[in-house]
């Protein structure tokens, strides 16, 4: 059993609803699996527990799995799978970088009444994202 040390992380859902598992796109974040699952029909399932399109992953890297509850769709973590922290990082950046070109852009237009572009820090507005799970989930939840 390949189970990481039990922590927050391990209930965060990260979804790539690409047809590749090493290609980011449409990636959402949730902030556990069960918000993951409310989310996911019976019909998007395949008979061995994964979806029929895209890819989901825990905070720890570690693959969710489906199955159906009477007709609840219920995500759980396969113990068994090696956790996958490099493209778990992979998805979470390029979500990253995608609402920093956001944030880049609107920064530049100019003000209307009762809207203020975002103002970006230095860091941010020279590009600087960060590298850990942890400081890429507080980024993008700091979009939200």
């Amino acid at each position: 059993m390949n189970v990481p040390e039990r922590n927050w992380l391990s209930d965060v859902a990260v979804s790539n609803l690409n047809d590749e598992y090493d290609l980011p796109g449409g990636i959402t974040v949730y902030r556990n699996i069960e918000e993951l699952s409310s989310r996911t029909y019976e019909w998007m399932l395949e008979e061995d527990g994964f979806p029929s399109v895209g890819f989901h992953l825990n905070g720890l890297g570690q693959t969710i799995k489906f199955e159906m509850d009477g007709e609840k769709v219920v995500g759980s973590v396969v113990d068994t799978a090696k956790p996958d922290l490099v493209t778990l990082t992979m998805w979470l950046r390029y979500h990253a970088e995608n609402i920093h070109e956001d944030r880049l852009l609107k920064s530049q237009k100019k003000g209307r009444l009762f809207w203020t572009p975002p103002a970006l820090g230095k860091a941010e507005a020279e590009g600087v994202l960060p590298d850990t799970v942890e400081g890429l989930l507080a980024y993008i939840y700091m979009h939200l």
